[in-house]
């Protein structure tokens, strides 16, 4: 029967598939199955030996543990209990009355394998504690009892089986163990103290909680879209050419003279430095220069008088480098008065040229 259940705890770790506990959650466990007790041997005072078999019975447990990932660890307190069968001693075996329980507290470590919470994972491991065995009412042919005692002592185990989700929160176990206590020793009413170990094989089923296990970290969202690209300005229209104005067109100028003379006065040739000055920057292609007197005097001679007049002037420009073919002259005699009074007064901005540049110069 122990090959047996050896080899079944084997082929259920060996076609494990994937899943696994729940990583980084706590669990509480409980369950319950058959239990197979070796013959127990016994050394008697007087070196004899005696052997104790064992009917099936049943082992059920609780564990409280957390899973680290592939391994966790667990703490477990287990119930066992088994009647009695045929009781051999000095050659003689008879029909034994009674029952052998066995109260365990251990601590396991288990090694997860397989893949992650949504199939069959496999685990095995082991763990240590102490038991109590107690050997209840042994008795023979039904007779006075001759054994009625309890001992404790250190024990270990070994676990191996499966796992499968049933539920988010529940799995369901099937699993071996083979559990182990030495150094055991009971007083008896005839027969002195008796020594031995316990070992048994237990096949359980059992349902597993889980609670506290971490949330799965969210998916990170997607990341948004870049925004389009902002469309560039339409390019501003073509700007019309500004055609520049005109330059502003100098004068008229005004120059004086006294009664009748045509001599540039000092006051006159300032005056005419600026007319050589404006033509220098207007670059003016046409300025007439126009001579006029005062009434004073014949018509004819005064006519003449204007054209010496407008003469003089053109003479000083020319000579202050206004092109002598840019400059017209004209003479207007006693006539265009600036000044208006009667024939034969003398009127000093009567006694005048006048210089006019560009078009309609000459007026």
């Amino acid at each position: 029967m122990r090959k047996l259940a050896i080899v079944a705890a084997l082929a259920s770790s060996a076609i494990a598939a994937p899943a696994l506990a729940r990583d980084g959650a706590w669990y509480v466990s409980v369950d319950g199955g058959g239990l197979f007790v070796e013959d127990i041997h016994y050394k008697l005072p007087n070196a004899q030996s005696a052997r104790m078999g064992n009917k099936a019975g049943y082992d059920v447990d609780a564990n409280v543990g957390y899973d680290f990932g592939p391994f966790r660890v667990e703490g477990e307190a287990a119930y066992k209990s088994s009647n009695n069968g045929n009781f051999t001693a000095g050659g003689t075996t008879a029909k034994s009355h009674g029952s052998t329980d066995v109260l365990s507290f251990m601590l396991n470590g288990m090694f997860d394998f397989g893949g992650k919470n949504d199939g069959v994972s496999g685990f095995i491991g082991g763990g240590v504690g102490v038991a109590r065995v107690a050997l209840n009412h042994y008795s023979l042919g039904g007779g006075s009892s001759f054994a009625n005692d309890n001992d404790a002592h250190f024990a270990w185990q070994v676990i191996a089986g499966i796992r499968k989700p049933v539920t988010k929160m529940i799995d369901f176990e099937l699993k071996y163990r083979f559990f182990n206590v030495n150094g055991l020793n009971f007083r008896t009413t005839d027969m002195g103290n008796m020594s031995g170990r316990y070992r048994s094989h237990s096949v359980l089923a059992g349902l597993v909680f889980n609670f506290g296990e971490p949330k799965a970290a969210q998916p990170a969202p997607p990341p948004m879209p870049a925004p389009p690209a902002p469309t560039p300005p339409a390019p501003p229209p073509p700007e019309e050419p500004v055609t520049p104005p005109p330059p502003a067109i100098p004068g008229p100028f005004l120059v004086f003279f006294d009664f009748d003379k045509y001599n540039i006065t000092p006051e006159a040739a300032s005056i005419l430095d600026n007319v050589a000055s404006s033509y220098a920057q207007t670059g003016q292609a046409r300025v007439v220069v126009a001579g006029y007197t005062d009434t004073a005097g014949p018509a004819k001679y005064n006519m003449g008088l204007s054209q010496r007049r407008a003469d003089s002037v053109k003479a000083y420009l020319v000579g202050k480098g206004v092109p002598d073919d840019a400059l017209a002259t004209e003479a207007y005699g006693k006539t265009h008065l600036l000044v208006q009074t009667a024939d034969g007064v003398r009127e000093p901005q009567n006694r005048r040229v006048e210089i006019t540049f560009g078009p309609g110069s000459g007026q």
